[in-house]
């Protein structure tokens, strides 16, 4: 064991298996906090059996037709568990506070901003590659995931994941949507020049939820994820931050 903190993240037959964005959110917050950590893979159908043998309730809202009763990434930190990026960042940056060479998770009270462009991110780049993503997914996953994740999605989304893709031209549309909502990141990257992060030379959480982001984006749709990358903000942000993906 590397210390007491350990995180829940989704199995994969990838290498590395990491692939879920809001898990990387948490894989990327702890390595920069520089905090060592073990990771718990789990496939999908167990992720309800497995936390809830562990005492956690279900951490997802009702009504459970559309959703599952628990998700992932949680975490444990000794005794207490945490669940949902965003609550594990607020925990973390209230628990680690900047020392030595760590420095802080939201520099200067940017909890604002991180939440500012999580719903940014959500609106204008999730909402549009989900639907070519999406469907890739259970290829990633062992067989009891890859059943359980198609089963799952044909009833919250009404349709099979392969209809779920769009045709090619309705894909190019797509393609053009999410770069646009990326092109919006680069537009804010691009008011501190000195960069690369959104508040300049500093990273925080912001940046951090963007990198998970665009990980994703790499693994599902590596062609608009190298298109992405033509933006000098985008690349800059990208070298700056990929090592905390490990």
């Amino acid at each position: 064991m590397s210390g007491d903190l350990v995180l829940y993240d989704v199995y994969s037959k990838l290498d590395p298996p990491q692939w879920s964005s809001n898990a990387l959110r948490t894989r990327l917050a702890l390595n920069f906090l520089q905090l060592p950590f073990d990771t718990v893979f789990l496939s999908y159908p167990d992720i309800e059996g497995h936390l809830s043998k562990l005492g956690l309730a279900p951490n997802s809202p009702p009504p459970y037709e559309a959703r599952p009763r628990y998700t992932l990434p949680v975490i444990k930190d000794g005794d207490k568990f945490v669940s949902g990026s965003f609550e594990i960042a607020l925990y973390l940056a209230r628990t680690y506070a900047a020392r030595g060479t760590r420095t802080a998770l939201f520099p200067h009270n940017t909890v604002p901003l991180a939440r500012l462009v999580a719903d940014y991110l959500n609106d204008n780049v999730l909402s549009h590659a989900r639907k070519i993503v999406l469907p890739r997914v259970p290829t990633w996953l062992d067989e009891r995931g890859a059943a359980y994740f198609r089963t799952t999605r044909r009833k919250w989304l009404g349709v099979p994941l392969e209809e779920y893709y769009s045709g090619l031209s309705e894909q190019a549309k797509i393609r053009m949507d999410v770069l646009r909502g990326l092109d919006g990141i680069s537009a804010m990257l691009r008011d501190h020049p000195e960069g690369p992060f959104l508040q300049g030379e500093e990273c925080g959480y912001a940046d951090l939820q963007i990198l998970a982001v665009m990980a994703w984006i790499k693994q599902g749709d590596p062609d608009t994820w190298n298109t992405a990358l033509e933006s000098p903000e985008m690349r800059a942000l990208w070298d700056a931050g990929k090592a905390w993906l490990a």
